[in-house]
């Protein structure tokens, strides 16, 4: 995913890992366990928006973004996550397990 990102948002042909793959496929999977795949996808597309590559740093690497940039962006993914999660069941259990049968609900009014 990070490899076609930088691909298509800055051109870069050749992907090229911070301190090698090695150390990259560890922090992915650290954060993939941690976190989840959602939320980390949902980070990566958040730090690509955000983030500006120089001349100096024409790409944006999974360690880089998983070592600086997610400890910013991650706090508010997991708030989202967490707020629509409870928007959810609480819809959810209002809708579903009314606990008023119709007619009692016409008899309220």
């Amino acid at each position: 995913m990070i490899s076609d990102l930088n691909r298509e948002l800055y051109g870069v042909e050749t992907y090229i890992p911070l301190r090698g793959w090695a150390f990259e496929q560890g922090v992915i999977k650290r954060a993939l366990t941690q976190y989840g795949a959602e939320a980390l996808r949902e980070t990566i597309t958040r730090a690509f928006r955000e983030h500006r590559v120089t001349p100096q740093y024409p790409q944006l690497t999974a360690g880089f973004l998983i070592a600086y940039l997610l400890p910013r962006i991650m706090p508010v993914v997991l708030a989202e996550q967490a707020r629509a999660s409870k928007q959810a069941e609480y819809c959810g259990n209002n809708a579903d397990n009314n606990v008023l049968t119709d007619d009692e609900i016409i008899d309220l009014f």
